[in-house]
């Protein structure tokens, strides 16, 4: 299926990577390599553009369950507080619509409170809090969220 048409919002390349992943570093202490982006370029892997790369939605659909889940988001920060992650994720959703898919999933970390306000105003609600391991992952806690798409 093809992107709907968006101002600024299209799919990712190979030749964006580099790009992708500098924002990636300057928003990540665990960041996935070279591989990990190029092997999501064959799913929904979005880019805002505007004279460069600003940002990135990496997501993946999951056929069986009729789900989404969205794998990273992440704006470079002289970019961050201008409605690019907000564009993403409307772009997104657009998508996941037109794919007649019936939920997306993601796991924020708990304290980024900030990120979950822009999820919640995006129709997504917590489903439950999971405990991490904190020798494996820097914060102790995921917020788990989940949004129906058949609810709107």
């Amino acid at each position: 299926m093809e992107l709907p048409e968006k101002q600024n919002i299209r799919m990712a390349s190979e030749k964006d990577l580099p790009r992708i992943m500098e924002i990636e570093r300057q928003s990540f202490i665990h960041q996935w390599d070279r591989h990990n982006f190029k092997e999501a370029l064959r799913d929904c892997f979005f880019v805002f553009e505007d004279e460069k790369v600003e940002g990135f939605l990496v997501s993946c659909c999951c056929e069986v369950a009729n789900k989404a889940i969205i794998l990273k988001i992440a704006v470079d920060p002289e970019s961050r507080g201008k409605g690019v992650a907000s564009q993403l994720l409307t772009a997104a959703l657009d998508y996941f619509k037109g794919l007649k898919i019936d939920s997306i999933e993601i796991d924020v970390d708990v304290i980024k409170a900030g990120v979950i306000r822009l999820y919640e105003k995006f129709g997504f609600k917590v489903m439950r809090i999971l405990a991490m391991d904190p020798e494996m992952f820097d914060d102790d806690e995921l917020c788990m969220m989940k949004l129906n798409l058949n609810d709107k």
